[in-house]
């Protein structure tokens, strides 16, 4: 009996425990949490399909819905920067969006195209950046804000690179968001994918990062092979010819910080 009495109080226990959670809200596409400097925290969505940025207040009810031009055959790639007198002074909403394609031609040789743009709520385009992939915000103190553009063109080999630095307003403020992170090790789409011979893997780290090592695993967690990179933006070459025919995961760390992973699929 006291067998039994003791099992039903942990059972108890167990179940009170694990019900704190409660579904609050289900947004179909992708959504994430931003502070703003004036209006406070608020969720705001990417919809790739109707090519919309939606910001609701915590209640869930809609605050502002951005119409984001994106060029036929391209498809909304990342929203960044939801803020409030980040890039001016007046009280609109602006955000950093980034959109890609795709380009074939028949040898198989493929690439991905990027344009970034700044916009605000009334639709106001404040930059556009053809090529723009990669974007980040970093504050220089006595130099100011700055706003880093990586820029690429994918579709010569070995792949062209370089950087835009923008000084932010002086009275620019940023506003906190809780759980995005526009990492400082950035790791660009491999080319050509799949590959039968050498593959080029443009990667970006801050100088004071370097130097970085590029990772190439199999699909069983196995490290295939290493790179050392040590310039702040440059195109690895991976000879996939010499790999096995499969699917390998390749990921970028630099001074404790890891980039997102990639997938190299060799034929």
């Amino acid at each position: 009996m006291k067998k039994t009495v003791i099992l039903f109080i942990l059972t108890l226990t167990f179940t009170v425990s694990h019900t704190q959670l409660s579904l609050e809200n289900v947004y179909s596409v992708s959504a994430n949490i931003i502070e703003l400097e004036k209006s406070g925290l608020k969720y705001y969505s990417m919809d790739i399909v109707n090519k919309q940025s939606r910001i609701y207040n915590m209640d869930h009810s809609i605050f502002k819905v951005f119409d984001l031009i994106v060029p036929d055959g391209y498809y909304l790639y990342n929203i960044q920067f939801v803020s409030e007198h980040l890039f001016n002074s007046d009280d609109l909403v602006e955000l950093v969006y980034t959109y890609s394609k795709y380009n074939e031609i028949e040898t198989g040789f493929w690439w991905y195209t990027y344009e970034t743009r700044i916009v605000n709520e009334n639709g106001t385009e404040l930059l556009k950046i053809p090529g723009a992939g990669y974007t980040n915000i970093i504050d220089a103190g006595d130099y100011g804000k700055k706003f880093l553009v990586w820029i690429y063109d994918y579709s010569v080999l070995p792949a062209v690179t370089h950087t835009n630095v923008y000084s932010l307003p002086d009275q620019s403020t940023s506003s906190k968001s809780l759980i995005e992170y526009s990492p400082l090790v950035n790791l660009g789409n491999p080319f050509p994918n799949p590959s039968n011979g050498m593959t080029s893997i443009p990667v970006s780290i801050p100088s004071s990062h370097s130097p970085g090592i590029l990772n190439l695993y199999d699909m069983n967690g196995n490290l295939v092979e290493s790179k050392t990179v040590l310039n702040s933006d440059e195109v690895i070459q991976i000879p996939a010819g010499t790999l096995l025919p499969g699917t390998y995961i390749i990921n970028l760390n630099a001074n404790q910080e890891q980039s997102d992973a990639k997938k190299i699929i060799v034929k």
